[in-house]
């Protein structure tokens, strides 16, 4: 008779593991999709801020990233993501993006370091006070004190204003 129990248990077990695995696959399945889709939806945003540089243009910058999204969400898991989960996963990604571009903003700035002496001779600067940078003469930059001046961080440039302030380099 305990023999018989015993088996019974046994089989209840043997019975049961695959329903707990099947279980454990779709919530991993789920959770991983989740992450592919987080990811998805960074590079949503980038692509619309490469493709619509402008400042001003968010309501298409939404549309071609919301499009990518939908478009990479049907393609790689066959899934019709709904228009709030959509712009859910594009807010996020947007509030990644400024957090790492306000940490690239509050960065100090750090000292050029030169292997050699700089030149005797008298060179003139030009100042540039809109972007706080001093290029010489003779070719070497240096930054001015940007606290005193009223300049816009990395985090509040548009992406054309960024490239502007990095070509004057």
């Amino acid at each position: 008779m305990l023999h018989t129990i015993i088996q019974a248990v046994y089989a209840i077990i043997l019975a049961g593991i695959p329903a707990v695995l099947a279980y454990a696959g779709r919530y991993a399945k789920k959770f991983l999709q989740s992450k592919h889709l987080e990811t998805i939806a960074a590079r949503a945003v980038k692509y619309a801020e490469q493709l619509l540089p402008a400042a001003g243009e968010g309501n298409a910058k939404y549309r071609a990233a919301s499009q990518y999204l939908a478009k990479k969400a049907y393609q790689l898991f066959k899934i019709n993501l709904e228009p709030d989960d959509i712009q859910a996963l594009i807010e996020a990604a947007v509030a990644d993006l400024n957090k790492e571009m306000a940490a690239f903003a509050d960065a100090p700035a750090k000292e050029a370091v030169e292997d050699e002496e700089p030149a005797e001779e008298e060179t003139t600067s030009t100042e540039e006070p809109a972007s706080g940078i001093v290029i010489a003469d003779n070719g070497s930059i240096t930054a001015t004190n940007v606290v005193a001046q009223e300049v816009k961080k990395v985090g509040d440039m548009t992406l054309e204003e960024l490239k502007a302030a990095l070509a004057n380099n």
